[in-house]
């Protein structure tokens, strides 16, 4: 997780920007377990003097982790417009807006996608 931020980082500077990490990591309990996990939101990256190498027009790059016990598991990985959380019942929801190509739609389109956050993984939901 440090090491992709890192990264993020010195991509920014590459464009020679100054890379400002503080907001892109922020821990939650995302799957009700008890434990602290964490989201990566890459759209939060300020690169000042240059564009945010996390992001594209298919969206910024976003994670989500799960503290397994012994290290973090990365239990979700993509680019995203947005996301949004809710509960469902005992369940807690994901909700992610990508490009349009994922779905079979024109790129310049949306999909929409709402993951369970179960305590193991993500399960889609539609």
């Amino acid at each position: 997780m440090a090491e992709t931020v890192a990264e993020a980082a010195e991509r920014c500077r590459k464009l020679d920007g100054v890379p400002d990490t503080a907001k892109i990591l922020q821990s939650d309990d995302l799957n009700g377990d008890g434990r602290p996990d964490w989201i990566a939101d890459y759209s939060k990256l300020v690169c000042k003097k240059a564009s945010n190498p996390a992001c594209g027009p298919n969206g910024c790059l976003m994670q989500l982790y799960y503290w397994s016990g012994d290290d973090w598991e990365k239990v979700f990985e993509d680019f995203v417009k947005g996301y949004k959380f809710s509960t469902s019942g005992p369940s807690r929801l994901m909700h992610v807006t990508t490009y349009g190509l994922p779905c079979n739609r024109p790129a310049n389109e949306t999909c929409n996608y709402t993951y369970r956050l179960d305590k193991e993984a993500l399960t889609p939901v539609r």
